[in-house]
């Protein structure tokens, strides 16, 4: 199909113009996400759902489930479909090379080729990854949302059902309305137990998967709000399509050989059309113009002053892509030397930034270990008191017991001993008696018997 040129009126975002052409950088949201190819991995409530809508919302990209695609081959009756129906009747996990087979046959698809994938929580094993690893299937950025598996879980225990209007709340998070907390319901799958059995699943495979993508892999902190977890990810993602050649340079087959232009194609109706952006020298007054069209932009968008700001990193990003252009224009050696700089700024920028997140990171694990410790510090200490309390308490029972012990002992001792006096009176006084009765029955003997000896006195 030939290319046919077509001027600078297409209805697409054009930050800056000047009075000659459109002098727009040519990144463009049509021609940069059309092959942007993006995987997202996360835990079980990390998040991924809320920021892969946002990301579809914005980026345009085909949103990729294994498990929709898995359903809806079953469904449709494909081959593969067949396959997979045929290994779930029987009770048994569908093979690697069924699924890849699937997620291929959806890449392959136009929707697909000229808006971008984005892969959602696939591989999620070693296998996996290697497996369509071998069919060609990699992506321009691996996006992996960590959060600690503690808050994990309380994302988890702490979500609510509401049966009647099918409304997901969370106790802390998003509490219910008081109307309804009466008939909210927890999921089978969200007790602490289970989810703890899925975050370990997810922990034994991710360092395995994430091994394949080290040199596209990049972290995203999973434990700040919706609006600043998908700020991070739109600035990876604008990263990623800004060092996919967003200047692309060709030398077209000219009398002068070093006339070099930056173009864009697209398809429209059918056609296919080409963008060629004017190779005429920006003048003086263009860049009054760009600078007068960007103190514009910064101030109709709020642009902080001060601090980190996306929205004025954009458009000075844009600015210095437009710079780029005018010089690439005049000298194309020149103009690729600039951006290597500008990708050699962006990159350390980039570590930089990764570093910062990465030492952020590590400090608010640390800092939630801490009050972890804290918190289960304080638990046992109040542990130990209460059970200094009970063994005084007992240690103080048995005093009792022994003086009560004591006492009724020395009482035995002493009725004992009484007995013991009396008795031995008793029979003293009972052997006087017998003394006395015997002595009286000797004497009348000894009284007839001759030469016997007087009684005693």
């Amino acid at each position: 199909m030939l290319a046919q040129q077509r001027s600078c009126s297409r209805p697409a975002a054009q930050p800056f113009r000047s009075g000659k052409a459109c002098v727009r950088p040519v990144r463009t949201a049509v021609k940069a996400t059309a092959s942007l190819k993006v995987m997202i991995s996360g835990a079980p409530a990390a998040g991924k759902g809320t920021q892969c809508a946002k990301i579809v919302e914005k980026y345009k990209l085909v949103h990729i489930s294994v498990g929709d695609i898995l359903r809806e081959e079953v469904k449709n009756g494909t081959p593969a479909g067949k396959k997979a129906r045929d290994y779930m009747d029987r009770g048994v996990l569908v093979p690697d090379e069924v699924v890849v087979e699937m997620v291929k046959s959806r890449l392959a698809q136009d929707d697909v080729k000229q808006r971008g994938w984005l892969l959602d929580g696939y591989p999620r094993s070693a296998s996996q990854a290697e497996a369509i690893e071998k069919e060609g299937i990699r992506p321009d950025v691996f996006l992996l949302i960590q959060v600690p598996d503690e808050l994990l879980i309380e994302r988890v225990v702490g979500r609510r059902l509401d049966p009647v209007t099918g409304a997901i709340y969370h106790l802390k998070y998003n509490p219910p309305p008081a109307d309804v907390v009466s008939r909210l319901q927890q999921r089978s799958d969200d007790t602490e137990e289970k989810c703890r059995v899925r975050v370990d699943t997810h922990n034994a495979n991710v360092d395995a998967v994430v091994g394949y993508y080290k040199d596209v892999k990049v972290e995203i902190d999973g434990t700040k709000s919706m609006e600043e977890v998908f700020e991070s990810i739109s600035a990876v993602l604008d990263e990623t399509i800004a060092k996919s050649d967003p200047l692309e340079v060709y030398c077209k087959e000219a009398p002068e050989a070093d006339e070099c232009r930056v173009y864009e194609e697209w398809t429209e109706d059918g056609q296919l059309w080409v963008q060629y952006v004017s190779s005429t020298p920006a003048t003086r007054l263009d860049v009054i113009n760009l600078q007068e069209k960007l103190d514009q932009q910064l101030q109709q968008r709020q642009a902080r002053e001060t601090g980190i700001c996306p929205i004025r990193e954009e458009l000075y990003a844009q600015t210095f892509d437009e710079l780029i252009r005018q010089v690439t224009i005049n000298c194309a050696e020149r103009g690729l030397l600039l951006l290597r700089v500008r990708d050699e700024m962006r990159m350390t920028i980039a570590a930089y930034q990764t570093l910062y997140e990465s030492a952020v990171a590590f400090g608010i694990r640390k800092a939630l270990q801490t009050e972890q410790g804290k918190s289960e510090m304080e638990s046992r200490i109040t542990q130990l008191e209460a059970d200094v309390k009970d063994l005084e308490r007992q240690v103080q029972e048995w005093k009792f017991k022994c003086e009560a012990i004591e006492k009724r002992e020395s009482e035995r001792r002493e009725v004992d001993a009484k007995k013991h006096k009396d008795e031995v009176a008793y029979l003293e006084n009972y052997a006087k008696q017998l003394k006395q009765q015997l002595e009286t029955f000797l004497v009348p003997a000894k009284k007839g018997v001759p030469g016997a000896p007087a009684p005693a006195t």
